[in-house]
């Protein structure tokens, strides 16, 4: 299977088998910097994180592309999901050594932290927008709307994305901090308060 080139009748089964092995290899390089035991952590959160990225999103963009009129079953939608995030979860793996290379280069303080934790963000960022161009591409073989159901499927996907990215976090807990497997403040805040405290100090 050429996952760079999908149609659809790619099979859901290898995407997801994709998915599993290249978010792994990826987790495995986020963590190390930290730490073996944060790498192992996050080589099992990662491919959590995907597939419930997949599961979710889908079962909503499924029914989103019914609101819309779209013509897609669910079974295309999830399909599309699957392909688009086997795409970016394989090219996560491959650049996997890439990143695992400049991680164990760079000293374990909390003033390097910041910058490990935005390089991963951004690779994981170009990854993805990979995935949604070839999502496009696929789209548009299957429905005569692809630029308006890629655009909600976008919204929605960013938006679990996000908040389950902070259910499964720490992927890369602080040097000074202790290593959870599990955000203790998971369910007692989410990703939009956080992000809203660090950039404006909760004014």
């Amino acid at each position: 299977m050429n996952i760079l080139r999908p149609t659809p009748a790619t099979s859901v089964l290898k995407c997801l088998g994709m998915v599993l092995a290249g978010s792994a290899l990826y987790g495995v390089a986020f963590g190390i910097w930290r730490s073996p035991l944060q790498a192992c952590y996050s080589a099992i959160k990662m491919p959590l994180l995907f597939l419930s990225i997949v599961a979710t999103s889908g079962t909503a963009n499924a029914m989103l592309s019914q609101a819309l009129g779209a013509g897609l079953s669910f079974r295309q939608v999830f399909r599309c999901i699957a392909i688009g995030m086997a795409i970016a979860a394989a090219l996560l793996g491959a650049l996997s050594p890439v990143a695992l290379f400049f991680a164990v280069q760079l000293p374990v303080s909390s003033a390097a932290y910041p910058w490990v934790l935005l390089g991963h963000t951004a690779l994981v960022g170009l990854c993805g927008t990979v995935g949604i161009i070839h999502l496009h591409r696929l789209l548009r073989t299957l429905t005569t709307m692809p630029n308006r159901v890629l655009t909600a499927w976008f919204l929605v996907s960013g938006f679990v994305g996000c908040q389950l990215s902070w259910i499964f976090s720490p992927f890369l807990a602080m040097p000074d901090r202790p290593e959870p497997f599990f955000n203790p403040a998971a369910f007692s805040g989410n990703f939009y308060e956080y992000l809203w405290h660090t950039l404006f100090g909760g004014a």
